[in-house]
Formats: C-alpha cells, structure tokens, sequence
C-alpha cells in the first residue's frame, strides 16, 4: 500500500484546483492546510462554526499569496457534509485533494465524516 507523501510531486496545474481540508481550524488539520498553501495550493478551509478560521485563510492568502476560501460547518450535523458539497458545486471550485480530518471525539472513540459526497466532484486525491 502507497502512503501519499507530500514529497510525492503531483503533476497539475495547481492554481486552478483546491485542496478542501476539514478540521482546518486547528491542530493537524491546520498544520496540513499550512503545508499544502506553502507548496502552492488553493485551499477551501472547514471547520466549524467561531474557530478563527477566517483568520486562518487570511494569515495562509497573506504568507503563500495562495486563494484560501473559509467555510463554516458543524459536519456532525446531518446536512452538514451535504452543505459542504453544495458550497463547493455552487461556486465551481474544482477539488482534487481532500484532507477530511474533522471528526468528533467522545467516550465511544473518533467518527469521521464521510467523504462519499465528493466523489462526483473528482477529487483524485485523499488524506
């Protein structure tokens, strides 16, 4: 099995794709979205709702010079992925890698949310 690596060279032209990265708020979901923007990549950052994550995108779009668009979502909820995925066809963002961190801790363990609404969107890439 191929771990993607970001050291793996994807071939494209990255100024018309995004990477959609949930759980971008904080922690390795963050940090990821920081990686990513540094190697040149548009961004379409989820997290939930009063994180600070407009200040997220604005400190990436001020430091890479990259488009880093911000939505907020609480994915738990049962529209939440669907809302996403209506976020992302309505303003024709092309999306080519999805970073689904978000997930929800508790005592019964980790639920991530699922990334099935995505796959008419061509995204060719997953983390």
């Amino acid at each position: 099995m191929k771990i993607f690596s970001f050291k793996n060279k994807i071939r494209m032209d990255k100024t018309e794709y995004f990477a959609l990265v949930t759980g971008a708020s904080s922690g390795i979901g963050k940090a990821i979205a920081f990686e990513l923007a540094s190697r040149g990549y548009n961004l379409l950052l989820i997290s939930l709702p009063a994180q600070q994550l407009s200040s997220v995108g604005e400190t990436i779009t001020e430091k890479y010079l990259v488009k880093a668009y911000t939505y907020e979502i609480d994915l738990s909820l049962n529209d939440g992925p669907r809302s996403v995925h209506n976020w992302v066809l309505s303003n024709n963002y092309n999306v080519n890698i999805l970073v689904n961190n978000a997930g929800c801790a508790g005592t019964s363990g980790l639920w991530l949310i699922s990334g099935h609404l995505f796959s008419s969107a061509g995204i060719s890439s997953l983390l």
